[in-house]
């Protein structure tokens, strides 16, 4: 089954509840994943695109995932 749902931020599917990141209420995002909100907030707000690119890019290698 493809994912529906992916985060706004890093595009990780978050389909399942339990990659979703968390408001300040401790509700669950449908935006973003774990990864990159916790608490309402941003885990790192000063983040480049090149360093979030470069992140996805190792973790989808690792994942032996396709670059596309």
């Amino acid at each position: 089954m493809e994912p529906k749902m992916f985060c706004q931020s890093c595009t990780m599917p978050i389909d399942n509840i339990a990659d979703r990141g968390t408001e300040k209420d401790n509700s669950k995002s449908s935006e973003y994943c774990k990864y990159c909100y916790k608490d309402g907030a941003f885990s790192e707000p000063g983040m480049t695109f090149e360093k979030m690119r470069s992140i996805v890019t190792i973790q989808m290698q690792k994942m032996k995932l396709p670059g596309d």
